[in-house]
């Protein structure tokens, strides 16, 4: 249905992931797929719901066999950037603990790192250099912060997608495709 609506409008049709009914030709069980194309998304978007289809089986004409199908639009999240701004870390430096000799208990070999907008402090004293150490904590702070970034990406698509299919039941539906009399009910219209 989809398919066909996008190679309609020219745009670009990618099946990711695609479970097939094994018991019918036609049937799809769940399916992911890519849209690209202009203005795809913006004519899309109102699409996401549940759908629900009513159709004659072909072994059965006289009974109407009605199914729904769960539909989410989500435009494809951007790959955050991370960049860290040298004023927002302050620096400490600090003796190591543990093993290490004379070197640990002499220099000051232990670095924490402290994202100032955040809060998050990271502490490195791994190696026997402070600049190596000073790497290390950037790393892990880094990658932190990237989680974070992530993350809360990552729920604001889940909250669209929960807002579009709520919990996925008949009684959601926004459409209705029936088959058999040739016909396509907006329930949102009425």
């Amino acid at each position: 249905m989809y398919r066909l609506f996008s190679e309609r409008n020219g745009w670009k049709w990618i099946p990711f992931e695609i479970d097939r009914i094994k018991s019918s030709t036609t049937g799809v069980r769940s399916a992911i797929v890519s849209i690209e194309g202009e203005c795809c998304y913006a004519k899309l978007r109102f699409e996401g719901g549940v759908h629900r289809v009513q159709r004659t089986p072909v072994t059965d004409k006289t009974r109407i066999h009605t199914s729904t199908s769960s539909i989410a639009i989500l435009p494809e999240p951007e790959t955050p950037e991370l960049v860290i701004q040298p004023g927002d870390l302050r620096k400490e430096t600090m003796r190591s603990s543990g093993a290490g000799g004379a070197n640990v208990n002499a220099n000051s070999t232990a670095v924490r790192l402290t994202h100032i907008p955040t809060g998050i402090s990271v502490k490195a004293q791994d190696e026997r250099y402070l600049q190596v150490n000073e790497k290390l904590a950037h790393k892990r702070l880094s990658a932190i912060l990237l989680k974070r970034q992530i993350d809360q990406i990552n729920s604001k698509y889940s909250g669209t997608r929960k807002l579009q299919v709520g919990s996925s039941e008949r009684s959601e539906k926004i459409r209705t495709f029936n088959y058999k009399d040739n016909r396509v009910v907006d329930h949102r219209l009425k």
